[in-house]
């Protein structure tokens, strides 16, 4: 629990920094972020106002899923898609455009038999407007739109009628809606709704105080606002019917932070100064908010929906109502049932006093959670004496290496929350084993049991490298016995906590999977995929990446400190040994998964040295992050918006 003189000393930085957010250094970067306002508003003008404005709202589309309710799922046949209405189908236009006149467009296809005479109403945000008798051919409706119907922007028609059951079928059907389109008319320019530029320019507010708020020049923050207003010009083209609530999820997510912005660098400074200057810190946590953005750019996208996302939001909900083990077939165990614990959704659950949905907060949480992790690799590698140089080059390779953004789009939220504890738990332990204080332990201890109540792959990952690096403390006698001892004592609590919070229920059943997992070993003749675990590595950490590993390695070794060895020889075993279980039995731990964070470590220590060599080793280096970058996002973005899903591969292994 904080103390008093520290919530006064957080205040005082509070305060502190609403005076240097208002007058003093911020009429530069108001200038800044009106030209940038100004320029998206102008852009987002001309394109609707070059042509006619049109809003599409088609019935097979992604976009339909989110912006239709009361309505059965797509359908198709030779007069091509549609939905059947409940009797109450309704569908939403989000903050349109300000014109002239605005003309619905309403194309229904024929209505069961039995419905023809029957009366069909519409209603515009769910006052009736008109009622229209129905026959029994397709009809085009257009309808002008009265200026009132129009609230705050958005446009919600409803569509009432009476419904019948055709058989077979035993659903309630009404209309046949086939699409819905909105035109806006005017002989002068059609602006922007104003919600819509209100919530972009809060969005280029929150942007440029966490810029300057992370020490970036007035230049820097200027083009970086004229780049997010560019960015935004493209996605209003690219996705006008879902822009506006993408932009909210954005703008909360920029609250969340710059309040994270707020608070981190100062306890950075105070309870981690070993992990360098204040600039250096600085730097450190904008990295990490770059990870963190990389991340919900395309996780906060509103037709991305991560693969396992329905089951792991399905586990969420089940925690809250107090289902605290679930059962669920893995492929890891070749399809044999397993235990998913509770942990990584009750750190979840305080997002639920928000009004945000559960698939929103198992989503954007999780990537939150994979974000922060480029501080913790940070500190990682300066606990195992990288320079200050590569212990930045490793947060950024973290902040985009390829087998983490994949992780996020296949949903593997207990898997990436549970890999998120590995760097800690080590930087936690090199301390306790470095200082031999009680307090290390004690936290190594929660970590290590917070880390056996999130998944089994995790928990037997964890169980073996600890393992390894019990036994190797043990004989090499690097630490006193005493500390090796404190050691054991907490191995044996944690392990204790996660059997009986997590494990102990569903132990019989365990054991009974395990041996029918090992009679299928023992009988089956499994004949390895070298392919795939050779194009595992290449993709996971992209082939520039696994060229600087190995060399990355030996240099590394050559400065690591008391313990450091230890863990990282048992960190390093571990990848061997179920690599080594993979080639034999076929089993699969996600093994590449926990390599990761010693991956970016051993590239980083390799570029850092690189840029040693001289002034063309630097585009060198830099050559090569670029690259891997780019490639990484490309993968990502092309995946979160044009849902073609990245290769699996890495993730099997």
């Amino acid at each position: 629990m904080a103390s008093s003189s520290d919530t006064l000393s957080l205040g005082r930085d509070w305060s502190r920094w609403v005076a240097q957010s208002k007058l003093t250094t911020s009429l530069p970067i108001l200038l800044f972020i009106g030209l940038a306002a100004i320029v998206l508003l102008l852009s987002q003008t001309l394109l609707l106002s070059s042509s006619r404005s049109t809003l599409d709202l088609a019935i097979g589309s992604a976009e339909s899923r989110l912006l239709t309710t009361n309505m059965y799922a797509v359908e198709e046949d030779i007069r091509g898609t549609f939905r059947w209405s409940d009797g109450n189908g309704q569908f939403t236009f989000r903050q349109i455009g300000r014109g002239e006149t605005t003309i619905l467009h309403v194309r229904t296809g024929p209505p069961p038999p039995d419905l023809v005479g029957s009366d069909l109403t519409i209603s515009f945000n769910n006052q009736p407007y008109t009622t229209i008798p129905l026959d029994e051919r397709a009809r085009l409706y257009q309808i002008v739109v009265p200026p009132s119907a129009i609230r705050f922007g958005d446009f919600n028609v409803g569509m009432q009628s009476p419904t019948i059951t055709v058989p077979p079928d035993t659903r309630q059907v009404g209309i046949r809606l086939e699409e819905a389109t909105l035109d806006i008319i005017s002989t002068g320019w059609i602006w922007p709704s104003i919600p819509l530029v209100a919530v972009q320019t809060t969005l280029l507010t929150l942007f440029a105080m966490l810029m300057r708020r992370l020490h970036l020049k007035f230049w820097m923050v200027g083009g970086s606002l004229l780049l997010v207003a560019s960015v935004l010009v493209i996605g209003f083209n690219y996705q006008t019917l879902l822009f506006f609530p993408y932009v909210a999820r954005l703008t909360m997510a920029l609250v969340i932070l710059l309040g994270l912005t707020l608070w981190v660098p100062r306890l950075l400074e105070r309870h981690a100064s070993w992990l360098g200057a204040p600039r250096i810190l600085h730097a450190l946590w904008g990295l990490t908010v770059l990870a963190c953005l990389v991340r919900w750019v395309g996780s906060l996208y509103p037709l991305f929906s991560a693969y396992d996302l329905p089951l792991n939001t399905d586990r969420f909900l089940s925690t809250i109502n107090g289902t605290l083990v679930m059962t669920n077939r893995s492929f890891e165990f070749r399809g044999g049932v397993t235990v998913y614990p509770p942990g990584p959704y009750l750190v979840l659950l305080p997002g639920m006093f928000s009004s945000i949905l559960p698939a929103l907060i198992v989503q954007g949480g999780i990537s939150l959670i994979d974000g922060l992790s480029t501080l913790t690799i940070a500190g990682l590698a300066r606990k195992l004496g990288a320079s200050t140089r590569a212990t930045l080059f490793s947060a950024l390779i973290y902040a985009v290496i390829p087998i983490s953004l994949t992780s996020l789009w296949w949903g593997h939220t207990a898997q990436i929350f549970g890999q998120a504890l590995m760097a800690p738990l080590a930087i936690v332990l090199l301390m306790a084993l470095q200082t031999a204080q009680r307090r290390y332990w004690w936290f190594a201890g929660v970590i290590l049991s917070v880390a056996f109540l999130t998944h089994i792959g995790v928990t037997i990952l964890a169980v073996a490298w600890l393992g390894l690096a019990w036994v190797a403390l043990g004989l090499q006698h690097t630490v006193p016995r005493s500390t090796w001892w404190q050691f054991t004592i907490m191995l044996g609590i944690s392990g204790i906590i996660g059997f009986v919070f997590a494990y102990a229920p569903v132990a019989t059943m365990k054991v009974e999977e395990s041996l029918a997992v090992g009679e299928q070993v023992l009988e089956g003749s499994y004949v390895p995929a070298y392919n795939l675990i050779a194009r595992a590595f290449w993709i996971s950490f992209h082939p520039l990446g696994i060229l600087l590993l190995l060399p990355g390695v030996l240099l590394l070794w050559r400065g690591l400190p008391c313990g450091g060895a230890e863990l990282v020889g048992g960190w390093l075993g571990t990848v061997i040994v179920f690599w080594a279980v993979e080639m034999y039995s076929g089993l699969q731990v996600r093994y590449l998964v926990f390599l990761t964070p010693l991956a970016c470590l051993f590239a980083a220590v390799l570029l850092d040295q690189v840029l040693r060599r001289g002034h063309a080793s630097r585009y060198v280096a830099w050559g090569v992050l670029l690259l891997i970058s780019v490639q990484s996002c490309l993968v990502w973005y092309i995946g979160t918006f044009t849902g073609v899903a990245p290769s699996m591969i890495p993730l099997l292994r």
